[in-house]
């Protein structure tokens, strides 16, 4: 079961977002709080698993409620809810030690899988904006171990997609793919087409190419 914490200072959203939770049986919403201080005092009250947490609060940024969570509670997973598109805004939040980053114009699934993404220990940003995310981490430290380890550890792909992308770069068919994860071939396909796009790949070889940079084979 994951534990989950929702931080936003609009209550409609708190509710929206409760309810989406609550049709995922290993989710359990533990708390809300409408503020950044209600926030901090929360987590130390709860110790969520997750902290879903809105980039703007009337009381204090969301980037340094991201900050006092981390020191606070460290096992506490950080993921940002925000209206912001905002590539300096990501790389502030990662910076801050927020391990996901989701828009709110996102789809209820990509919340979930974002939350199970975190819950793992895994990085999840929301993939339009993880190329610029990588480029900024370069730009700012270029070939240094920090951040050369941080690129390497982000990924646009869910935990599924990583699952079929490693099954596809060992040289499996769709067909071997669908009878090792015990799903359809159709969704083997759709989840290669995800797959593909979201790292503009051409061809296997270049999938192949990206899961080995990527630690992945």
């Amino acid at each position: 079961m994951t534990t989950i914490l929702l931080v936003d200072d609009h209550a409609v959203v708190r509710f929206g977002v409760r309810m989406l939770l609550g049709a995922e049986a290993e989710f359990l919403v533990i708390g809300e709080a409408s503020d950044g201080h209600s926030a901090i005092t929360a987590v130390a009250t709860c110790r969520p698993d997750v902290a879903v947490i809105d980039m703007s609060l009337p009381d204090m940024s969301g980037i340094e409620v991201v900050r006092q969570i981390r020191v606070q509670s460290p096992s506490t997973a950080v993921l940002m809810l925000t209206m912001h598109n905002d590539d300096a805004l990501l790389r502030q939040a990662i910076t801050a030690g927020a391990t996901g980053y989701v828009v709110k114009s996102a789809v209820g699934t990509e919340l979930v899988e974002a939350i199970k993404t975190v819950a793992q220990g895994g990085v999840y940003i929301h993939p339009s904006m993880m190329a610029g995310l990588v480029r900024g981490i370069v730009a700012m430290a270029p070939g240094s171990e920090p951040a050369s380890a941080l690129a390497a550890s982000l990924t646009p792909l869910t935990p599924r997609e990583t699952d079929v992308l490693r099954l596809l770069a060992a040289g499996n068919v769709n067909r071997e793919i669908a009878e090792t994860l015990h799903v359809s071939v159709r969704t083997v396909d759709t989840h290669r087409m995800n797959i593909m796009d979201k790292l503009s790949a051409q061809s296997r070889a270049d999938l192949v190419r990206y899961a080995r940079d990527h630690n992945l084979l």
